[in-house]
């Protein structure tokens, strides 16, 4: 019999050819699945999910009465209404199994009890039909941004008080009593060389005395610009594309 017989493809594959293409498609199925599971979020929600179910599992065996730390910013209004806030926005964002973890490290005896949703609105003074379809966290955040600046049109009573304090005549005539008085109302806040070069260009070098309705002015210039430098922009700012 010749040789050549022996060398002729049958057609017909190996087991452990066949073998390996089985465990090819199951592995490239295993992970198309995964994939899909993966964009669609359910693997991350199933790892939520788990993570609460070990730290509740957890806490309960450290914890079992409920005695857990507390601090002190959960105390008063004003934690309450941040616990709410927070609950709210977890709740809208559907963060489920995060929600579950944060009630539980904020629940037990040692903490205030929170809000309730009509509670809170009460409490910000939100209409309810507000929050239907975005957090209160993202209302609050809308207001603050869109709030119009407040406009000063007159010296507060304070610094009015203070100016007749030291300047009792209705002329000044000693400039450097105005610009240690000027510094000393606002150096708390700004540099005595900005207050020394606002003070400067305003009143002028060769002057040797002002009314005081002058330095009153002179001031609510300086609160009208400071105002106006705390101003949001009128347009978003762009932001610059990278080269």
């Amino acid at each position: 019999m010749s040789t050549d017989i022996m060398n002729i493809p049958t057609g017909t594959a190996s087991s452990d050819d066949l073998s390996d293409q089985r465990g090819n498609n199951d592995n490239e199925l295993r992970d198309l699945v995964y994939q899909t599971l993966e964009r669609d979020g359910l693997i991350s929600r199933l790892k939520a999910q788990l993570r609460a179910a070990v730290f509740k599992t957890l806490e309960k065996a450290t914890n079992p009465i409920g005695t857990n730390s507390h601090s002190s910013l959960d105390d008063g209004m004003t934690g309450r209404i941040c616990h709410a806030l927070v609950l709210d926005w977890l709740e809208h964002s559907h963060l489920l199994y995060t929600e579950d973890v944060f009630k539980v490290e904020t629940s037990g005896p040692n903490h205030s009890i929170p809000l309730t949703h009509t509670e809170l609105l009460e409490q910000l003074h939100i209409n309810l039909n507000q929050t239907k379809t975005e957090p209160i966290l993202h209302i609050l955040l809308d207001q603050s941004t869109n709030r119009p600046a407040s406009i000063i049109n007159s010296l507060p009573d304070y610094i009015k008080q203070s100016i007749d304090n030291q300047f009792p005549n209705e002329k000044i005539n000693d400039m450097n009593r105005i610009r240690d008085h000027f510094r000393s109302l606002f150096s708390s806040a700004f540099d005595s060389s900005v207050l020394d070069a606002f003070i400067n260009k305003n009143i002028p070098s060769l002057s040797k005395s002002i009314p005081k309705h002058d330095y009153e002015q002179i001031c609510l210039k300086w609160m009208q610009g400071c105002a106006n430098a705390l101003k949001p922009p009128s347009t978003p700012i762009q932001q610059i594309s990278s080269m």
